[in-house]
């Protein structure tokens, strides 16, 4: 709908009513905010509209692609591979970081927590 905060608001009245919990709202809503932010202002930079996203259009494109095309699919494909395994590091790292950092600042609770979340 080139629409984020509507898209937003809808997928909060599709979640809250059954698994969400309360204080993961704000954090949601800055996570969305934020990408929708960069993916504008990606398409911004290469001079692209975020219609050419869309999945359903009214009137069909023909966007075809070639036999050479495939290497650089491949090429793609193996550097996400790697960056996603980085990230996935990179996040359990981050976890048990903030598991060790919160057992040691057990004493000073709620405090740490909330400069955590800050």
């Amino acid at each position: 709908f080139n629409a984020p905060f509507g898209g937003l608001l809808y997928m909060f009245e599709e979640i809250t009513s059954v698994a969400w919990p309360l204080e993961l709202t704000f954090r949601v809503f800055v996570a969305t905010m934020c990408c929708s932010l960069i993916s504008y202002g990606l398409c911004s930079a290469i001079g692209s509209e975020i219609e050419e996203f869309v999945i359903y259009a009214e009137k069909p494109i023909d966007k075809s692609w070639d036999a050479r095309d495939i290497p650089v699919f491949v090429l793609v494909a193996a550097m996400l591979g790697v960056i996603t395994s980085l990230h996935t590091r990179a996040l359990l790292s981050t976890a048990l970081f903030r598991q060790r950092t919160r057992a040691a600042l057990h004493r000073f609770q709620p405090c740490a927590q909330i400069v955590e979340t800050v």
